[in-house]
């Protein structure tokens, strides 16, 4: 944020900033990567880092982009590509898939079930957007960034597991090697991220994680719809209906993905 106290311009003859911003017009720190350029070139103190409540400003951002809109459902996508990975649906699909296509080219299928995702995932949420307002294009511009903490909190959940199967596995394997009689994990006799397995404990972490995402969300939803004017209940409908899927691939028994 600048405060703009000074008469001059100072900051317009200093370097460059590397992300091609300029802090008297800011409206978002979007692309910002905080490093800290703008304020040791102000001789006037303006600019200044402002503390805000988690996902506060994804309601607040003043000139929404669509592409980056698109980008946020497809990355909501990319996370359940993930997670499907690592769950026992992801060899049985891929095997009824090339039973059915009758193709023999295993990553041209898979690519053509990714794509398949991805669209599928758009879609909905463009007719989600759609069934709000008339201009759809505009309220998914806008709303679109709502999702991001959805997308966060089942990233997230996906490491919890990636971390429970394979940061035990990798530290006991230096412990192991550097030849320290020390046994910090109970590795089985299968090595340990080989095979699929659930628990309990692990699932609450992803359950929670998944659920704060999902809280974040529709705060911002409702947020966002005051502000425009805008039906917001189809698009919570959409955020429910993606958290239930992730709820549901978390609740089947995992392993860490390839």
């Amino acid at each position: 944020s600048c405060r703009a106290r000074c008469a001059n311009k100072p900051c317009a003859a200093a370097a460059p900033c590397k992300m091609f911003e300029y802090p008297r017009t800011l409206d978002s720190n979007r692309y910002c990567v905080l490093c800290g350029d703008c304020l040791h070139a102000c001789l006037h103190d303006s600019p200044q880092m402002i503390w805000r409540a988690p996902a506060s400003e994804l309601a607040e951002i003043r000139k929404p982009v669509f592409a980056e809109a698109v980008f946020v459902i497809l990355l909501l996508g990319l996370v359940i590509a993930e997670v499907v990975r690592m769950t026992p649906l992801y060899p049985a699909l891929m095997e009824r898939a090339l039973l059915t296509t009758n193709v023999d080219n295993y990553a041209l299928v898979y690519t053509l079930l990714f794509a398949a995702l991805l669209s599928g995932l758009v879609g909905l949420a463009l007719l989600a957007a759609r069934t709000a307002t008339r201009d759809w294009r505009a309220a998914l511009s806008r709303f679109a960034y709502a999702f991001v903490p959805l997308g966060l909190g089942a990233h997230v959940g996906v490491n919890f597991f990636e971390l429970a199967a394979e940061g035990t596995r990798s530290i006991q394997t230096v412990i192991d090697n550097l030849r320290v009689p020390l046994t910090l994990f109970d590795l089985p006799p299968k090595v340990r991220g080989s095979i699929y397995s659930s628990d309990p404990v692990l699932m609450l972490w992803q359950f929670a994680a998944l659920a704060l995402g999902l809280i974040a969300t529709l705060w911002l939803i409702r947020r966002i719809a005051r502000q425009t004017q805008t039906r917001a209940l189809p698009l919570a409908t959409f955020a429910v209906f993606v958290a239930a899927a992730f709820a549901a691939l978390y609740a089947l028994p995992m392993k860490p993905g390839c």
